[in-house]
């Protein structure tokens, strides 16, 4: 499609009413069937999920309601605080997140190999490695830069517990708190909790924005232009006579991308 895309514009610029048309129903014939591929790529993602969430939670809760685990763990050890948290929300999260892994992972190792084919094929070995070199470079970087954010993450569903502990203590002794009149002394511990949390959450998406920062550029736009310039140096746009134009096309289109 991009190829297309790029033969498009090609017939734009060259006036060529002719193949503009043909590629133009190439183009419109494609968009139905990329449409369910990449619909049916995100269901095959949430299927997934709720696959792996629908096990685990069946192989947990056989753990938690065998014999008197559950009573245990609620009165007799402190080693594990709120376990309604950790079967819920955060096993959904866990869930989420591993098929997002899962996806974020094969995709681009799936297109990293399809790129370096490309490339191999029209600017021979040494860009292609050039560019796996730096991408392992950037890799290990990214990754150092990347380190704190799962000790925020396990901070993060920490506070998530907590507040939720706080809510849930303030619906099961509501009639202490009543008699005792307590609503404010409850709305303040509330309301700290869940300052914290936000507080928190407002670092961590700070941290997040910076990353990405980083990412696109050290990832992304080095590395695209990068490519650029090496295809410009190796005279690629003049190796094919009479296709200088078309060339020229093909690179500014990918240069936008």
């Amino acid at each position: 499609m991009i190829q297309n895309g790029t033969m498009v514009e090609t017939a734009i610029v060259n006036m060529d009413k002719e193949l503009f048309k043909k590629r133009l129903l190439y183009f419109f014939a494609g968009m139905p069937i990329i449409s369910v591929v990449n619909n049916v790529l995100k269901w095959s993602i949430g299927e997934l999920k709720l696959r792996l969430r629908t096990r685990l939670t069946y192989h947990l809760y056989n753990d938690y309601l065998r014999g008197f685990t559950y009573y245990k763990i609620s009165n007799l050890d402190n080693r594990i605080a709120n376990p309604d948290q950790l079967l819920t929300a955060d096993l959904d999260k866990f869930c989420d997140m591993f098929a997002d892994l899962y996806s974020n992972i094969c995709k681009p190792v799936l297109d990293i190999f399809i790129y370096v084919y490309r490339l191999t094929s029209t600017l021979g070995y040494q860009t292609p490695t050039v560019m796996l070199g730096y991408l392992v470079v950037s890799g290990v970087i990214l990754t150092h830069l990347r380190r704190p954010a799962g000790r925020m993450t396990v901070t993060e569903q920490k506070l998530e517990g907590e507040f939720r502990y706080i809510n849930s203590r303030l619906i099961s002794n509501s009639e202490e708190i009543a008699f005792y009149q307590g609503n404010q002394r409850e709305k303040l511990t509330v309301l700290a909790a869940f300052n914290k949390l936000t507080n928190h959450l407002r670092k961590f998406l700070e941290f997040r924005v910076a990353i990405g920062v980083i990412d696109n550029i050290v990832a992304k736009s080095i590395l695209h232009h990068g490519s650029n310039v090496g295809q410009a140096s190796r005279g690629n746009w003049t190796s094919r006579p009479g296709r200088e134009r078309d060339d020229a096309v093909s690179w500014v289109h990918g240069a936008h991308d």
